[in-house]
């Protein structure tokens, strides 16, 4: 099984995201999908549910991923992460600073 994997998100037209590609890294680990992937975005963004300083998604503030189901698959967290960047709270964007750490 591969465990590390590396997605995209477009972001969506008309939000303070368009024109942007974001990199995320995946680990899968030995017990998914019994147990959900860690996912960290690699560019930065700044939106409710990822950690500013470290770019970790908390699924627990992802509409669809709240509640992981071995059901669901990669393609349905990247649905999710693009999903949160239409709503509303995250439209209201600030722009990272120089300072602003990438993650490691």
């Amino acid at each position: 099984m591969m465990y590390n994997w590396t997605g995209s998100i477009f972001g969506p037209q008309h939000t303070p995201f368009d024109n942007q590609l974001y990199q995320l890294r995946i680990y899968c680990g030995d017990r998914y999908p019994v147990e959900e992937p860690k996912v960290q975005f690699v560019t930065r963004i700044t939106m409710p549910g990822v950690d500013a300083q470290t770019g970790e998604v908390s699924f627990k503030d992802i509409d669809g991923l709240e509640r992981w189901s071995r059901k669901y698959g990669i393609a349905h967290v990247l649905r999710c992460l693009y999903n949160k960047m239409l709503r509303r709270e995250s439209r209201v964007r600030q722009i990272p600073g120089p300072d602003f750490p990438l993650p490691k």
